[in-house]
């Protein structure tokens, strides 16, 4: 549990400090997957979608679309 909380905090770093990076497509797709970890779907959902509004040319994209129908059918 307390391992995603952190990776949670360390992504959402990333994410800010590092906006504009590759990286930072995918450190947002992970903070989702860390809270369908942590049973957060509801969170979860919040962070596909900002995937897809944030990263639009990024390979995650398809990738965020397809948790966000898993997330909608919990």
């Amino acid at each position: 549990y307390n391992e995603f909380t952190n990776a949670v905090s360390a992504y959402k770093n990333a994410v800010t400090n590092y906006p504009d990076t590759p990286d930072a497509a995918v450190s947002q797709y992970q903070i989702g997957l860390c809270y369908i970890k942590l049973d957060d779907f509801t969170n979860a959902l919040v962070e596909m979608k900002k995937v897809i509004t944030m990263y639009t040319n990024s390979p995650y994209m398809k990738q965020a679309e397809y948790r966000i129908l898993f997330l909608r059918k919990r």
